[in-house]
């Protein structure tokens, strides 16, 4: 199987710091078709945005992820501590802004001033897709709810589960906690109950498909469209022989014996772009959540495009 990338490189793309940019060019479109392109542009034109959150959220001298005293992270914070709020749902932001400036980078290369090299892979970029809908959705989730009982109960779900996975990874490594899961349900319920909500939530958290479906119901395509993105890119994610099969776009080159065909896969632009689409407008949704709550300066894609 050939990605669009080794395609690409075929043509010509592989020596593109040594040939001129019409002829790089004339690789490119060897490598996609019309449609192929205005997605690859569109994205392009929607990744723009990732490097003034890179600033913003990862960056090393930024602080816009301090909740600003007296705003609702931080009364979250204070009620909920040590599970703060706003530190679950900054990390699930970076990571989101992590995954989505590797896809960048990924996909688009400078290789003379003005000109960038655009290399596809077939599963991959469609990776970094998914992990960045997963944190993207699960900051939206964090801090979607008005009421800060909710916020609090979801928090600490979210923390029970973490540890859970946790716990397993330290048996499996031969070093246990200290601190047994009982000993923690303890701890989580005893803040919960002071928090005024309900215990009995603790273990309730919603799978990732169900998290993703909410955030996504907040996005022009909705929420069927982010949960079936969201299952196509994990699919393909593991390697799941049927996901290649059903979701990427193939051409047959033969049977080189009985009962065997022999087929070219190649990356699915269209699903890379709706993909990343989505993403990016639920990263955006999750920023203006957090500067709402926690009156700080996070730069979301409207003062992104007016800047």
């Amino acid at each position: 199987m050939a990605t669009a990338s080794e395609k690409l490189a075929l043509t010509g793309g592989g020596a593109a710091v040594k040939n001129s940019a019409s002829l790089i060019e004339r690789a490119y479109r060897g490598a996609v078709t019309p449609e192929e392109d205005k997605y690859v542009r569109h994205l392009g034109q929607a990744l723009e945005k990732v490097t003034d959150w890179e600033n913003t959220v990862t960056g090393s001298t930024s602080e816009a992820w301090k909740a600003s005293p007296g705003s609702e992270l931080a009364t979250d914070d204070q009620v909920a501590h040590p599970y703060t709020v706003s530190s679950a749902s900054w990390s699930a932001i970076t990571a989101a802004v992590s995954h989505l400036g590797t896809l960048r980078d990924s996909l688009f290369r400078e290789t003379m001033p003005g000109v960038f090299r655009v290399q596809l892979h077939t599963h991959g970029q469609l990776t970094l897709v998914r992990g960045a809908l997963e944190n993207a959705s699960l900051a939206y989730w964090l801090l979607e709810s008005d009421q800060p009982e909710e916020r609090i109960t979801r928090r600490l779900q979210e923390d029970w589960e973490e540890a859970r996975q946790l716990d397993t990874v330290r048996a499996e490594t031969g070093q246990p906690s200290a601190k047994t899961m009982a000993d923690r349900r303890s701890e989580l319920t005893d803040v919960l109950t002071r928090a005024g909500c309900d215990p009995a939530r603790l273990k309730d958290r919603p799978g990732y498909g169900e998290i993703v479906k909410l955030a996504g119901a907040h996005q022009p395509t909705g929420a069927q469209s982010a949960l079936v993105i969201w299952k196509m890119c994990s699919s393909l994610t593991h390697g799941e022989l049927r996901g290649l099969l059903a979701y990427l776009p193939k051409t047959t080159l033969g049977s080189p014996s009985p009962g065997m065909q022999l087929t070219e896969a190649t990356g699915n632009v269209g699903l890379m772009t709706l993909g990343g689409l989505i993403t990016i407008g639920t990263t955006s949704e999750a920023l203006k959540l957090y500067k709402r709550r926690a009156h700080t300066q996070v730069q979301d894609s409207d003062s992104a495009e007016t800047a």
